[in-house]
């Protein structure tokens, strides 16, 4: 139970510090987001496959509520990076709506959602097999994509101070 409640306050510290870290240290919370989960990543590699499954899952409880703070949406759209159930509602309901209306946006609303659900889909389709051959080694397959990622962002935030 304890270490349940554990989980939560980590969950809610990494809330609180999205708010902190942009306006107390002035950093950019989705770099900082990349940041944490590129660490996270290679931390999960290390740890021990047999220790205690939930404890395990502290650093990724961290990160998750991170990437939540900082990856809000697209665009016009909120869309969540960790949870599939909103996407899932969202691309159904444009579908629907775009079948009634025949308007774009709805299609577009779709389209968004849907290709949002493919990715996180994906994502675990493959982990499986590479969790099968690398075991918790297998998180450092993300560096990669986290260095892509903190790439963009950086580009991005460039972007945003010359235009400021």
């Amino acid at each position: 139970m304890l270490i349940r409640l554990g989980a939560a306050a980590l969950y809610a510290c990494a809330i609180a510090l999205s708010i902190l870290v942009p306006e107390y240290l002035g950093r950019d919370l989705q770099r900082f987001s990349i940041a944490c989960t590129a660490a996270v990543s290679m931390l999960l590699g290390v740890l021990p496959a047999e220790m205690d499954p939930v404890l395990g899952l502290y650093p990724i409880f961290f990160v998750m509520a991170l990437q939540w703070c900082a990856f809000k949406g697209c665009g016009k759209y909120v869309s969540s990076t960790i949870f599939s159930t909103n996407n899932y509602r969202q691309t159904i309901q444009g579908v629907t709506r775009y079948c009634i209306t025949k308007r774009r946006e709805e299609l577009e609303q779709a389209k968004f959602f849907g290709l949002t659900l493919c990715s996180f889909h994906l994502g675990v389709t493959l982990s499986y097999p590479a969790h099968l051959r690398l075991g918790v080694r297998s998180a450092w397959l993300c560096l990669p994509l986290l260095a892509a990622a903190g790439a963009l962002a950086r580009r991005r935030h460039g972007a945003e101070r010359a235009a400021a």
